[in-house]
């Protein structure tokens, strides 16, 4: 299990690596129990990244100056095509709640993002390198992981901003404040596309439909306020973003077989 300081766990700085017929591909699977993520960013040639989620396979192309972020229990596998020389920078991150953040990362900006090679994260990257093998303090390794994963954000965000469609800023909208009362067709609507578009924009980043992403981000929220606050129930499905206390019941009857009020007992809540 990680510990609480985030710290660099591995990481090689110049990947060369060489397509050649008949070589399987590497297996991603980072162990669950583990709290550790990777960044993996192509320097030169390609990188073919397999991807299961959802159910649903995708195949993922990772160019020069992409970068693929990956981390948790999915499966997929990596390989270089077939004549392709690859010239790849990875890091291998560690550290409770960092798995948390990269889930967050992907679902606002897509598993393969681009990242400038003489950018900014890079140069926190490289500044990152420099302090894990001086050997220094675990809080300033913990310190320089942070500054990395923060110049990522701040990075991803910037590149979004000035390339985003009407429906991936709708997508946006969305992903940043679920437990607000959305209406797919009002937000198509102020955002200048169809509803349609939008699904689709919304499912091609996330990997599901933007009803069964919000159902589910809602049905966590109204849970955690059930087995950690006195609120009553009609105050928790507001502040959810659900529609009504009947809705609230159907969730949690689906997906733990009990009440809102048997829940809240289970969990400990102080109010049935």
């Amino acid at each position: 299990m990680a510990g609480p300081l985030w710290r660099l766990h591995s990481f090689e700085s110049h990947q060369i690596s060489l397509g050649r017929p008949g070589r399987r591909g590497d297996f991603i699977r980072e162990p669950a129990e583990e709290d550790s993520v990777v960044f993996q960013l192509t320097l030169g040639g390609a990188l073919h990244a397999t991807w299961h989620q959802h159910g649903t396979v995708r195949d993922l192309d990772v160019t020069a100056g992409s970068v693929l972020l990956f981390g948790g229990p999915e499966e997929g596998t990596r390989y270089v095509p077939i004549g392709v020389t690859y010239h790849g920078f990875w890091m291998r991150l560690e550290g409770a709640g960092l798995r948390a953040h990269w889930a967050r990362l992907r679902s606002s900006f897509g598993t393969v993002v681009a990242v400038a090679v003489e950018g900014s994260v890079m140069e926190v990257a490289r500044r990152l390198i420099e302090v894990h093998e001086a050997r220094v303090d675990p809080l300033s390794e913990a310190a320089a992981v942070h500054a990395f994963v923060i110049a990522l954000w701040h990075e991803l965000g910037r590149n979004i901003a000035t390339t985003l469609s009407p429906a991936e800023r709708g997508v946006d909208a969305i992903l940043a404040a679920p437990h607000r009362p959305w209406s797919l067709k009002v937000v198509a609507r102020e955002m200048g596309c169809t509803r349609e578009h939008l699904a689709r924009c919304f499912r091609d980043r996330v990997g599901e439909p933007p009803a069964t992403w919000l159902r589910q981000r809602r049905l966590e929220r109204a849970r955690d306020l059930l087995s950690s606050t006195d609120l009553p129930v009609a105050a928790v499905v507001r502040a959810a973003g659900l529609s009504s206390v009947d809705t609230l019941a159907r969730l949690v009857r689906s997906a733990h077989g009990c009440s809102p009020g048997e829940l809240r007992h289970r969990s400990g809540g102080r109010r049935r």
